[in-house]
């Protein structure tokens, strides 16, 4: 018997002490400090776990424990009764004089490897109250915004910095630039900027116009936009686009898209006509006199 016991690590998170909670609707933590209770009770009153004349009901009425608490307990092993008294299992292992003596010598070992090591209790010791003023709580001094680290420059942010066609946030846009880039290879993000630029050149001309932003661009992984191909008005400095047109009305359209006239083509002759002659009443086709599709 002494003035202490060993407290396990972890006890209140242990198996048998969450079927105890379950069973008698405490807390774990509540659990673990009955549990110790009772320990500390066992260490004044035996010196092997056996205490002889005690039921587990006299103990529970010493205590102070309800008789759920007293069965639960029986239930996970930890306390075992017969018509000699009870028994607390393993207890030479846990709570006997020379489970402690064994604890103290392993500590004392401790001690002097740590010391033999160099290393010392002093390191653990919280440093002085004027100590921690102007300090976060690793005791690293905090810098006020003179001292402030300038962010580091990105070659590929800037590159792509240099192609938005909206130059708004750049602070917010190398944040957000930072986090893209860990999910997503910065030559990804750079080859989706032309996709970018054709936005905002489509919109430009739209009434109530707001530019996209870089950061939300690039929080939405807009780089996967599949856009539609349709003209749109030219960004400033953009070149002019290569242009084609249409041989019968010669109406303009870029190279490479759709007419934006209404001519059709014959599906007999193969020859261009308006669409009047099809959709109007024209059966028809005046080049051949066939009617439409023979």
């Amino acid at each position: 018997m002494s003035n202490w016991i060993k407290w396990c690590k972890g006890l209140a998170r242990k198996r048998e002490v969450m079927v105890m909670a379950c069973e008698t609707g405490m807390s774990p933590r509540e659990v673990a400090g009955t549990l110790m209770e009772i320990w500390e009770w066992a260490d004044d009153n035996t010196e092997d776990g056996n205490v002889a004349s005690v039921t587990s009901a006299l103990l529970g009425v010493t205590l102070g424990v309800t008789p759920e608490f007293i069965e639960a307990f029986k239930m996970s092993t930890w306390l075992i009764e017969s018509s000699d008294g009870i028994e607390f299992p393993n207890y030479m292992r846990h709570n006997a004089q020379t489970a402690k003596n064994r604890l103290l010598a392993a500590e004392r070992q401790k001690r002097k490897r740590d010391k033999g090591n160099g290393k010392s209790n002093d390191e653990n010791v919280t440093p002085p109250l004027p100590d921690l003023i102007g300090s976060d709580l690793t005791g690293s001094k905090k810098k006020g915004k003179k001292g402030n680290t300038p962010p580091i420059q990105d070659p590929q942010f800037e590159t792509f910095w240099q192609g938005v066609p909206n130059k708004l946030g750049k602070g917010k846009a190398r944040a957000a630039w930072a986090k893209a880039i860990k999910t997503t290879p910065p030559e990804t993000i750079l080859a989706g900027l032309p996709k970018y630029q054709e936005y905002e050149r489509r919109r430009m001309s739209d009434e109530g116009y707001r530019p996209l932003h870089p950061t939300t661009w690039i929080n939405g992984e807009r780089w996967e936009d599949e856009l539609e191909s349709r003209p749109g008005p030219r960004l400033p400095g953009a070149s002019e686009p290569a242009m084609s047109q249409c041989e019968l009305c010669r109406k303009p359209y870029p190279m490479g898209g759709d007419p934006v006239c209404d001519c059709r083509m014959c599906p007999c002759c193969k020859r261009l006509r308006e669409a009047r002659f099809f959709d109007g009443g024209h059966d028809d086709c005046e080049i051949c006199r066939n009617p439409r599709g023979a």
